[in-house]
């Protein structure tokens, strides 16, 4: 994903803890796609954010994505809903 990468590159850091995750019933390349919520602080504005996503990973990582998980992220500083895990 085109936004994904460029916020990896340009996106503040933060951190977030995942609210809910589902598997989306869709494989991408054999891999699972799961519906994540990720409960965040925007480190610019301090303000709490949830935002939603869709996240391919291996079958490994796809164990660690439970609720109460903390994630680090990378967040638009024009969008708050945009964020990328890193």
């Amino acid at each position: 994903d085109l936004r994904a990468r460029r916020l990896m590159n340009t996106g503040d850091p933060a951190q977030g803890e995942i609210v809910h995750s589902e598997f989306s019933g869709t494989l991408i390349n054999n891999l699972p796609q799961y519906r994540l919520q990720i409960r965040y602080v925007h480190p610019r504005t301090g303000q709490e954010h949830i935002a939603r996503t869709l996240q391919v990973v291996d079958y490994s990582a796809a164990l660690c994505l439970t609720p109460g998980t903390s994630v680090p992220l990378r967040v638009s500083r024009d969008q708050p809903d945009h964020i990328a895990i890193e």
